[in-house]
């Protein structure tokens, strides 16, 4: 791809047309290294999930209400979670869990309010985040009573009321 040429400017002097040539390519060279700096930030500074700053605070966490879920989920705010909308929420979750950030909840990563931890746990009480996101279609579909994709209404309240029993 071929470099972008800077702005003409022919009411300025050369030395500052140099100048502003040279930050002008400068930009240019530093543009496909934003998005790495962004990543490596975020990956850097994720934040700590509101229930476990809560723990720490010693407050009780908030009730997961369906009201609550679909606020967090519901990325296309249709009022209802596809499976889509739902297994990437939970992936997040898994993942502000992974403290070592090594793919697989041990111990005292693992929180409880995630459904799906019961049907992705092996016997040494660790859950690998494929075995997770395999777990999590029976899970959506167990709460997916009329079979239609989504879940909405009382299949939400469902889901709420189970995440907030198993908290």
């Amino acid at each position: 791809m071929p470099t972008p040429r800077p702005p003409t400017l022919p009411g300025l002097a050369a030395p500052e047309r140099r100048r502003l040539a040279a930050a002008h390519h400068q930009e240019i060279r530093m543009k496909p290294c934003r998005p790495l700096l962004l990543i490596l930030l975020l990956c850097i500074a994720l934040p700590v999930p509101a229930a476990q700053k809560q723990a720490k605070a010693g407050a009780a966490p908030d009730p997961v209400t369906a009201a609550g879920l679909l606020k967090r989920m519901d990325r296309d705010g249709d009022g209802k979670l596809s499976f889509e909308e739902y297994r990437n929420a939970m992936i997040r979750r898994f993942a502000q869990a992974d403290a070592d950030r090594d793919g697989v909840l041990r111990g005292d990563e693992i929180p409880a309010h995630l459904v799906p931890v019961a049907r992705a746990e092996s016997g040494q009480r660790e859950v690998t985040l494929d075995a997770y996101g395999d777990a999590l279609r029976p899970v959506f579909d167990s709460f997916d009573t009329d079979r239609d994709g989504y879940l909405d209404g009382a299949q939400l309240e469902a889901l709420a009321q189970a995440r907030q029993a198993a908290k």
